[in-house]
């Protein structure tokens, strides 16, 4: 089967999905977003590096991106944060075969470019996507409650429920 991809836009993002058979030394996928406005396709920015040598002593890495052609994109979901604003964009992904820090993005391999979408709701017949961020901050704020009511059973204060304390 080939690549096969689709993008969905809402008022803030793009997600896009795609499926795939296994391909024989694909470490990953690059992504290329082209806007109707013209000009030559862009590879979209990943945040996540292969893993480093386990021998070599680790160091904080500095927060930086990388082309998705370099860092391919290890899952079949993505989501363009940097596509508000842009109107009919498009996109297809491509396989990134080879070894980490030598690698090259499967041109001919690529899905078909999506059909155009536009960073506002109501764009998919028969769909209303509405996404939220707010399950990224989910864990940081159960910490947060759960310091509260510790804070709160130390000074001996009655005992409160996580709902109470939001």
């Amino acid at each position: 089967m080939p690549i096969l991809a689709r993008a969905y836009g809402n008022a803030a993002d793009v997600i896009l999905v795609w499926e795939s058979d296994r391909i024989a030394g694909c470490l990953g996928f690059a992504i290329q977003r082209h806007e109707q406005s013209g000009g030559e396709p862009v590879y979209l920015p990943t945040y996540m590096p292969f893993a480093p040598d386990p021998a070599a002593k680790p160091a904080a890495p500095a927060a930086r991106s990388e082309p998705s052609d370099v860092w391919p994109v290890q899952r079949y979901i993505w989501a363009d944060r940097d596509a508000r604003g842009l109107a009919g964009v498009q996109y297809r992904v491509l396989p990134v075969i080879g070894t980490p820090g030598s690698s090259t993005a499967d041109l001919a391999g690529s899905s078909p470019w999506t059909d155009p979408v536009t960073c506002q709701t109501g764009t998919t017949a028969g769909f209303e996507m509405w996404f939220t961020r707010g399950v990224v901050a989910t864990p940081a704020v159960s910490r947060a409650i759960q310091g509260i009511i510790e804070q709160d059973s130390a000074a001996g204060l009655p005992a409160r429920t996580p709902h109470d304390v939001l």
